[in-house]
């Protein structure tokens, strides 16, 4: 668990907390209200104070927060109007758990009994070991030792990090102390300290190690498990007969139409709408519990933060990684796929806008997936309005 920056002030009639928990899932906030105590949970980060007054709960406290910031502003109602909390700046203090009653230790192994079997109860552990982290309703006990950050550049992951990512490579920090979270929706492992071309050389490596030839080979050869997908027509297709676009000269045009600074935006657009796609024809259109773990693996902008700087890399790429990942790898199916991602631009920014969404809206129903909304979608949608395509 991580310990959030935070800061304390109050009034008359409450303590107010500002809590700093950037790229965090809101709906999964939890906070409670018990005497002098104070908890705070939304995952990874989790708060305890031991407030040197009284709180209580009694529907004035509320909840707030503000997007722009990353903050909760927690209004915690005294129990007395008026009452003064002295030592609000002393963060420390407050953090320190409750003060436990003396425990009296139980031995961790008790004599055996003649059969030379074990006791039921030989192997045991004392009130202050193991156990001590449950208590007897087993809920977990949160009287754990909490530790300040070291700086407030440490705890925000700002400035610490040379190498960025996120949309437009905006982003640092996000995965300090969620290492686990990072692991389940991406294959970078470092993104803090990778460089660009550490990241494009790592996700090549590991494209060449996942590619398994025999693998390849029966779906090419059994073309006929995957003919009712590219048979499959998807709700575009209607709406792109009158289109005669190619990808080829959407190649074109890129150069053209792009500012330096928006082009490699647009490369990352073209990965992740690949994704979609591919994700949208292998599943004939209904969305999966694996869906999140299809899209990830095939874009390289989710699961490496690439930045790509032409369209023959993000092609490659795409190709690569259908080849290597998914369920089905077979070359029909990745040009059948190219051909949607063709027919999606085709469209124009309502309809990619329309894919974004429904990204967003399967990454944002299970965990960790919707930080990738934080680090790409959110950001992508508003910039699909008002960019010129």
């Amino acid at each position: 668990m991580l310990t959030p920056v935070f800061e304390l002030s109050q009034d008359d009639d409450f303590v107010v907390v500002i809590i700093k928990t950037p790229y965090v899932k809101i709906a999964d906030v939890d906070f409670c209200i018990n005497g002098t105590e104070f908890k705070f949970y939304v995952k990874p980060y989790f708060l305890r104070l031991n407030l040197p007054r009284e709180l209580t709960e009694d529907g004035r406290e509320s909840a707030t927060y503000h997007v722009d910031k990353g903050t909760f502003s927690v209004k915690l109602p005294k129990l007395n109007s008026g009452e003064f909390f002295e030592g609000l700046d002393l963060l420390t203090t407050l953090l320190a758990p409750k003060k436990k009653s003396p425990v009296t230790v139980k031995p961790l192994i008790s004599e055996l009994t003649g059969d030379s079997k074990c006791n039921e109860n030989s192997l045991s552990t004392n009130d202050g070991d193991d156990n001590a982290d449950y208590d007897d309703d087993n809920n977990f006990h949160w009287e754990f030792d909490q530790q300040l950050p070291h700086s407030t550049q440490e705890a925000e992951g700002l400035k610490l990090y040379e190498t960025k990512y996120g949309f437009a490579n905006q982003k640092s920090g996000v995965f300090i102390g969620r290492e686990a979270e990072l692991h389940e929706i991406a294959e970078i492992t470092a993104p803090d300290s990778m460089t660009l071309t550490d990241r494009r050389d790592a996700r090549r490596v590991a494209e060449d190690c996942k590619f398994d030839e025999e693998y390849y080979l029966a779906d090419y050869f059994n073309e006929d498990q995957i003919r009712h997908l590219l048979d499959y027509k998807p709700p575009w297709d209607i709406e792109c007969l009158k289109n005669k676009e190619s990808i080829s000269q959407v190649r074109k045009e890129i150069p053209r139409v792009r500012s330096k600074k928006e082009l490699p935006i647009f490369l990352g657009l073209i990965d992740i709408i690949y994704a979609y796609a591919y994700n949208h024809r292998t599943t004939e259109g209904e969305n999966t519990v694996e869906s999140p773990w299809t899209i990830s693996r095939i874009s390289s902008t989710f699961s490496w933060f690439e930045t790509f700087t032409s369209i023959n890399d993000v092609l490659i790429s795409c190709a690569r990684r259908s080849l290597a990942y998914p369920l089905y790898r077979h070359w029909s199916l990745v040009v059948a796929v190219l051909e949607d991602t063709r027919k999606i631009f085709s469209l124009g920014r309502r309809q990619l806008l329309k894919c974004l969404l429904e990204i967003h809206a399967v990454c944002r129903e299970d965990d960790p997936w919707y930080l990738l909304n934080d680090l790409y979608i959110t950001d992508y949608c508003v910039w699909i309005q008002k960019t010129r395509l």
